[in-house]
């Protein structure tokens, strides 16, 4: 995606009224009317684009694997549990492997613009994100990993099925928890390290964050993604 400057503009004005505290909605609506922003932008600003102190104190909480552009620490597998947001994680990858807007928000944390909660069309993808996810699982993330998936999804127990058959083959624990909505057992897990990009989640938890569609689209495709704190 081309950062044009019009867009550049539109998130120094977005940025400087999020500081000013005024409603994210009524500024997103004002400043994608006052620059004619498109779908993609429209949706980078608001998943994107947070103040800087909590930009900040996000970037404090990253865990970051073999990444020599972060200045974050870099660790070990390790023995507490990561848990995991499957589909929030799937859906950024996959959005990667379909062509869609990826981007390191300026909170230090990978998000994409496709909008997508659906799984139509997307299933192809998101099973090879998954794939991807299980096959780096043992050598880089935890001794003891946490899946935890929406049950509405179409492909909640396909996905299920593919994650216990390959458990068969790691030495890690692997747990798999289904919830209607897992997003408030995410937020109030009390022990090992979130993947998520859910700034709701990531806000309400005093866990460390590992960002694992960064890593992964970084090792597989040595992705160059754009960076909204560079702009």
């Amino acid at each position: 995606m081309q950062i044009t400057d019009n867009f550049r503009q539109a998130m120094q004005d977005y940025i400087f009224l999020l500081e000013k505290k005024y409603p994210e909605k009524t500024i997103l609506n004002l400043v994608s009317t006052r620059y004619a922003l498109n779908h993609f932008e429209r949706s980078i600003l608001y998943r994107g684009i947070t103040t800087h102190k909590t930009a900040e104190e996000r970037k404090k909480r990253l865990l970051v694997l073999n990444n020599s552009d972060q200045k974050q620490e870099t660790r070990n597998p390790e023995p507490f549990p990561l848990q995991i947001d499957l589909f929030n994680v799937l859906f950024t990858i996959a959005a990667y492997l379909r062509g869609f807007p990826v981007y390191l928000s300026n909170d230090g944390i990978v998000r994409d613009a496709s909008e997508s909660h659906d799984c139509t069309g997307w299933a192809e993808h998101l099973e090879k994100a998954l794939h991807m996810v299980l096959q780096d699982l043992e050598k880089n993330y935890s001794s003891r990993t946490i899946f935890y998936i929406d049950s509405p999804m179409p492909l909640c127990s396909h996905f299920e099925e593919i994650i216990i058959e390959a458990a068969k083959n790691l030495k890690s624990l692997i747990e798999i928890i289904r919830d209607e909505s897992p997003d408030h057992l995410l937020r109030n897990a009390t022990e090992g390290i979130l993947a998520t990009s859910d700034s709701t989640i990531i806000d309400k938890s005093l866990l460390r964050v590992f960002d694992i569609p960064r890593y992964l689209l970084e090792k597989r495709f040595g992705a160059k993604l754009l960076r909204l704190d560079a702009i």
